[in-house]
């Protein structure tokens, strides 16, 4: 499984980019909003990924934050949607106007992205309403206020910025339900 792509932006379009890693160059299909916030060409680029394997091809799908990653995962849970039917959707509004209008029940909107009718509006808001906690989805990773407390912590201690917030998300991946003590420690570890 490849979890993320840290490398040189080689080639950038509206829906493929090429990430160059080590001599090596890894296409991912990203949505809009992605694309929006990419670096400019020849720049550093950090990309969190999911990798889709079907019958007769695999495609590498990249997102510039853990929670746009999130969010795509659980609309290809749902039965009718797969990778290349999300991409557009996460291209059509931003994650946070997506979830709030699964939570609010809001299938008018939904319908009225790419590739959603009516039925499949419903189907998405019926499956993904529970899989939201308390109804509600935050795009801020696991918990913002876990975050934000080890984000203050850390600027106190002399660290902060992208790389720092990088390694936190880094943590999050691999570890969801982590105490904030020990995110501020593992954090430690990965920047020194």
């Amino acid at each position: 499984m490849i979890v993320f792509l840290q490398g040189k932006l080689v080639d950038k379009l509206s829906d493929k980019i090429v990430v160059g890693v080590n001599g090596l160059g890894y296409e991912c299909n990203i949505s809009g909003y992605t694309f929006e916030k990419l670096p400019d060409k020849g720049e550093d680029v950090f990309l969190y990924t999911y990798l889709s394997i079907s019958e007769n091809n695999h495609s590498l799908f990249g997102f510039l934050n853990i929670e746009e990653r999130r969010l795509f995962k659980l609309l290809i849970s749902i039965n009718g949607i797969g990778p290349k039917t999300a991409i557009p959707i996460l291209s059509s509004a931003k994650p946070e106007d997506i979830i709030n209008r699964i939570s609010s029940g809001d299938s008018k909107m939904l319908s009225s992205l790419p590739g959603i009718g009516p039925k499949t509006a419903q189907r998405i808001i019926v499956e993904l309403k529970d899989k939201l906690p308390d109804g509600s989805y935050s795009l801020k990773t696991t918990d913002s206020s876990i975050v934000k407390d080890a984000l203050s912590a850390l600027s106190i201690l002399g660290y902060s910025g992208a790389l720092v917030r990088k390694r936190i998300d880094q943590i999050l991946i691999k570890n969801e339900n982590i105490k904030t003590a020990d995110l501020i420690k593992e954090t430690l570890n990965k920047i020194k």
